[in-house]
């Protein structure tokens, strides 16, 4: 990938720059799709850590409901992944829709490190 698609630090400081390095991400894979070698890793990864993201949805539940959904999604796309079922590539997109989704309910909320308390 090129270096200007890499995603920074996910504090509340680079919420904006983050939520385009992720939509650029996701344009990328759109129209360039991934190499061979990439999803033989993604798909190695969402195998080895489909159920550590899996445990961290009643995590999630407790913050907000769109948090919970947009966790859900990333976990019903990372199983996908896992077990090979449908499109990884658009599996991988739809997850990072759903990080951006997941970063902006954090970001609103203002759960994030260094957030000002209300």
């Amino acid at each position: 990938m090129p270096p200007d698609l890499k995603v920074g630090r996910f504090y509340g400081e680079d919420h904006d720059k983050n939520q385009k390095t992720l939509e650029r991400l996701r344009l990328h894979i759109q129209s360039k799709g991934l190499r061979s070698g990439d999803l033989e890793s993604i798909i190695n990864h969402c195998k080895r850590d489909s159920n550590t993201l899996e445990n961290l949805l009643p995590v999630a539940s407790e913050l907000t409901n769109e948090h919970f959904k947009s966790w859900s999604r990333i976990v019903h796309f990372v199983n996908n992944i896992a077990k090979s079922t449908i499109s990884v590539e658009q599996d991988v997109m739809d997850i990072i829709q759903n990080i951006k989704r997941f970063d902006n309910a954090s970001y609103k909320k203002g759960l994030y490190v260094g957030a000002k308390s209300v």
